[in-house]
């Protein structure tokens, strides 16, 4: 596999991520095409590998921001928009996406 078949989200740099909105949006493909590597069985995606870089408090707050996201979109497929749990797994969601972007200084592509 050569390095066109492959996705690479560089959380350590924030900065130039952050000063041109077509990275931010690359980099939100990016997160895209890893979701699906990662959960969908019959993504076009799947013959794909990826990574992600940064440092380790980066790479935590973005496994966490990921997880939350997961987590709210169940419960909101689950339970409904008006639903407690919900509710509460959006603050979860808003608190880890709050992390993430004071970890890396990249604003999280999924609001």
């Amino acid at each position: 596999m050569d390095t066109t078949d492959s996705i690479v989200i560089d959380l350590t740099k924030g900065k130039e991520v952050n000063e041109m909105l077509y990275n931010a949006a690359v980099m939100g493909a990016q997160i895209k095409m890893m979701l699906h590597l990662m959960f969908g069985s019959s993504s076009p995606f799947n013959a794909m590998a990826g990574s992600v870089t940064g440092t380790r408090d980066q790479i935590k707050a973005f496994a966490g921001a990921l997880a939350a996201e997961k987590t709210y979109m169940d419960s909101f497929n689950k339970n409904g928009l008006n639903d407690k749990n919900t509710y509460r797994s959006r603050i979860s969601l808003h608190s880890a996406v709050s992390k993430f972007e004071r970890q890396t200084g990249i604003p999280w592509p999924f609001k």
